[in-house]
């Protein structure tokens, strides 16, 4: 059974003591993702805590995640980044996505993270220089991303890039990743694509995942 708002400490008390606590060691050694970890907070109901009640999530706001992570943090840093990162994701997703991702999101079936940063742009991700175009019915997206937390491991990443048919500096896409086909697309405007990648030589939070992803399309 998932927790409430009154009753979810005592849940995630439960999951940092054992499955969080008992695997950062191992995390931090192996600069791992903490797999196990974020299983466990999914499995727990937790991913979904800034989730809306109506999306059947626990409706805990900015406050609520904060209090998650700085208990998280306390046992392993890395599954604090990778959580942090999931809950900037799902707030946006939760504003703007269409119900059914809402709800998904809220289950704890996606792990979202921020696809902002990217080369060229001088770390203004508020200015991107990726491009989205529509082509053939679809929305292609095309940049060189940095520093992505969780990257290939998220399945719900939000993506910056110029707009494509605005005036304004950027916009802002949701993208879903299918795990099993190695494909992503953009909610709403669906196009299949795959994720180049290389990785990056060293990060202060070793187990949080960070990439480049070379291209979305």
């Amino acid at each position: 059974m998932n927790p409430s708002a009154e009753t979810y400490e005592a849940t995630l008390e439960r999951v940092c003591r054992t499955i969080v606590a008992e695997t950062a060691a191992a995390v931090d050694r192996d600069a791992s993702f903490p797999a196990q970890s974020i299983h466990a907070l999914a499995s727990a109901g937790l991913l979904g805590a800034i989730s809306s009640i109506e999306s059947q999530g626990l409706g805990l706001g900015l406050a609520g995640a904060a209090r998650i992570v700085r208990r998280v943090a306390e046992e392993c840093g890395s599954t604090a980044m990778v959580l942090t990162m999931h809950y900037c994701g799902a707030a946006i997703i939760e504003a703007h996505g269409p119900s059914d991702v809402r709800r998904e999101v809220a289950s704890g079936a996606h792990l979202s993270t921020l696809a902002f940063s990217e080369a060229g742009s001088r770390s203004h991700f508020w200015a991107p220089l990726s491009t989205a175009e529509r082509r053939n019915g679809h929305v292609v997206l095309n940049a060189s991303k940095s520093w992505i937390t969780s990257a290939s491991r998220a399945t719900a990443y939000v993506w910056s890039s110029r707009p494509l048919a605005a005036e304004g500096a950027s916009a802002e896409a949701i993208c879903m990743r299918d795990t099993d086909r190695d494909l992503t697309s953009v909610v709403i405007l669906v196009t299949a694509a795959a994720f180049g990648r290389s990785p990056i030589s060293k990060a202060d939070v070793w187990g949080s995942g960070p990439r480049t992803l070379l291209r979305l399309r």
